[in-house]
């Protein structure tokens, strides 16, 4: 295998070009046009020999309509011309797998996988095994692990398995979360990122096996097996699950670290002896681990891919309540319902229907297909299913309406009624999915709601689902079943939407800090001005507190600013850095920061009986809940505004 690739050419914008060197055979019986009009001049007997595919081809070729062309701009000699999809620099690089010149040797990794899809597509059996063998000695070199993700993603819209593996492997160390991921999440498809979330959980259930397997079978020292705190099968996990190699240096130090923060006797004795074993068998497990959990994700991908055949679904009528006698069109579903209804009644509700009929009575004389047409009515066929037109239907004729089964019934139903433009129709089904008489986002599986939302691209739906998404982990352990139902725009608009709510809660809480909020003026004014501030709430000024003051001021506000207690400051400071501190976006509840401020209030009477009104008493209780009302009122506001990109 040589180390040159074939010469770039650019092709005439007058006609085809010769590739040249060294597919210029002068001899050659067959011309290979690709897509870009460049001509590789080669012979017919190595390409029958390489290619299944490529020999049919050409005795169709040969057999049917034989398109020619010049050997060259002086010869008269014709040869065969078969026209293939491939652009020049991934033709020129099979070829050079099937004819005896130096191989093509790929720069990166998109080179060596569309070259790979073609040679499975022309079932060049030769090629595939040599650019597989090239890809098991030089991965690490073509694959970066910050680009594994995407390179896997380009590996499997390209219709790969096999060869997406090494890519899939190297993102156990990169792609812990949705995150960490960021703007590459652009490059991938539901598909994509589901098949991403099996391997991480299949390589996980491997490590446990095997670590439970060697604890059985004493591969696993006695002094490990006698450790209490189990920090081996940790240190384990995180070498195979976060870490591509744990070093006899880190290894040492996680064991310093467990034997002087637990004390542990049993592992004491083997800081000075059995590293070294260790770390080989944690290779092994590693090792061991990967390789199943492969084997077990090529065969989950092998059974997804697997789709019963689909009989053919003749149209039917759909029955009452929409086989009206008196219609005026059929309305057909994908799964070839027919629904009799009014045209009258869908212009009325629906813009869409309208100027379509409107338009229909200007082309009266046109002809109607067969399929067009059914007793006498015209026939439109629309993509909804019947289950989905009948609850829409039920919706816009004096009805008694058909209930959804499930919330995402709902956003197809919304769906529908978006489409066609059917205003009253939405402003209904929302109003009665906040009245609860229709089945609304469900707590458990608000990521698939906002998915399936974010597709229908239903504006509403899609902010309120993400808003509940607020606190919980952006990771695909958390996401799991939910990722087939995302794409990787989705999915990385709500990564952002959940960091800007992050930072959203950050100024927000800075903003009390600062005393520059409603909730840190209500706090900090006196009772019976603060009530001003509240939201109607009244509450009387315990006597002898009003003007006692607090003798543990903050002293890093100015002398002129209201008296500001240092345990109220220090309290949400501390939440402030608690809040920062977290990767993603919590829930307001899970702050606590109202219980932060009553911990440190307690402490500070408890060491000084402060007289304060702002310290002690009921007027002190009082003020501390409305100002804990007040605060997450804003925050729930900042939440509000946050912009989430939608698109339209």
């Amino acid at each position: 295998m040589g180390d040159s690739n074939p010469p770039e050419t650019v092709a005439s914008p007058e006609g085809p070009t010769d590739f040249g060197s060294p597919f210029d055979y002068p001899d050659a019986d067959v011309v290979l046009r690709s897509v870009d009009q460049v001509d590789f001049r080669v012979y017919k007997l190595y390409l029958v020999t390489a290619s299944p595919v490529l020999k049919r081809m050409l005795e169709e070729r040969t057999d049917g309509f034989n398109a020619t062309a010049p050997h060259s701009t002086s010869s008269t000699d014709h040869t065969t011309v078969l026209p293939l999809s491939e652009d020049k620099a991934v033709l020129s690089a099979l070829l050079t797998l099937a004819f005896p010149v130096p191989s093509f040797v790929p720069r990166t990794y998109e080179e060596l996988v569309s070259v790979m899809v073609a040679a499975h597509k022309y079932k060049l059996q030769a090629a595939v095994s040599t650019l597989r063998l090239i890809l098991s000695e030089h991965a690490s070199a073509l694959i970066k692990p910050d680009d594994a993700f995407r390179l896997f993603c380009f590996a499997r819209q390209k219709g790969l398995v096999g060869e997406s593996v090494p890519a899939l492997q190297m993102t156990l160390d990169t792609c812990k979360s949705i995150d960490a991921i960021g703007k590459k999440l652009r490059f991938a498809t539901g598909s994509c990122l589901h098949e991403t979330w099996k391997y991480q959980e299949l390589v996980e259930q491997e490590v446990n096996a095997a670590i439970v397997r060697s604890r059985a079978n004493g591969e696993i020292s006695t002094a490990w097996n006698n450790c209490s705190h189990l920090w081996f099968d940790l240190c384990l996990r995180t070498m195979v699950m976060e870490r591509p190699i744990l070093d006899h240096g880190q290894f040492h130090r996680t064991l310093l670290d467990h034997v002087t923060a637990r004390g542990c006797h049993a592992c004491r004795g083997m800081i000075s002896q059995g590293i070294p074993a260790s770390l080989a068998l944690m290779e092994r497990i590693k090792r061991g681990a990967v390789a199943r959990s492969t084997a077990r994700w090529l065969q989950f991908i092998q059974q997804s891919n697997f789709s019963p055949p689909v009989s053919r679904t003749y149209h039917s009528d759909f029955g009452d309540p929409f086989h009206r006698s008196d219609a005026d069109i059929i309305l057909r579903s994908s799964d070839s319902s027919d629904f009799r209804v009014h045209q009258a009644v869908l212009a009325i509700s629906s813009t869409v229907f309208a100027d379509m009929f409107a338009l229909s009575k200007h082309h009266s004389s046109a002809e109607t297909g067969p399929d067009e047409a059914r007793d006498g009515l015209p026939v439109i066929y629309v993509t909804e299913n019947s289950a989905i037109l009948n609850i829409l239907l039920t919706m816009v004729y004096p009805l008694p309406t058909s209930i959804p089964k499930s919330y995402e019934d709902v956003l197809s139903v919304l769906a529908a009624a978006q489409k066609y433009q059917m205003d009253s129709t939405l402003v209904l089904i929302r109003n009665l999915v906040r009245s609860g008489y229709l089945p609304g986002i469900p707590s458990n599986d608000v990521f698939t709601a906002y998915a399936l939302a974010y597709r229908h691209r239903l504006a509403d739906e899609v902010k309120s689902a993400a808003l509940l998404s607020i606190g919980s982990t952006m990771t695909f352990q958390r996401l799991s079943s939910s990722l087939h139902a995302f794409d990787g725009p989705s999915l990385l608009s709500l990564s952002e939407f959940h960091t800007r709510c992050h930072e959203s809660l950050i100024t927000c809480l800075a903003s009390a800090i600062k005393l520059t909020s409603p909730s840190a003026i209500t706090f900090l004014t006196r009772p019976s001005v603060a009530s001003r501030f509240s939201f109607g709430a009244s509450f009387p000024v315990t006597p002898g507190q009003s003007g006692s003051k607090c003798r543990d001021l903050d002293p890093e506000f100015p002398k002129d600013t209201r008296s500001i207690p240092s345990w109220w400051i220090k309290a949400l400071r501390e939440s402030a850095e608690n809040l920062r501190a977290l990767s993603g976006c919590p829930s307001i509840q899970s702050l606590k920061i109202c219980a932060s401020l009553d911990s440190a209030r307690a402490a500070h009477n408890k060491e000084s009986s402060c007289g304060n009104w702002q310290c002690s008493g009921e007027t002190a209780l009082t003020c501390g809940e409305l100002f804990c009302k007040n605060l997450e009122s804003e925050m729930k506001g900042a939440l509000n505004k946050v912009e989430l990109d939608i698109p339209r």
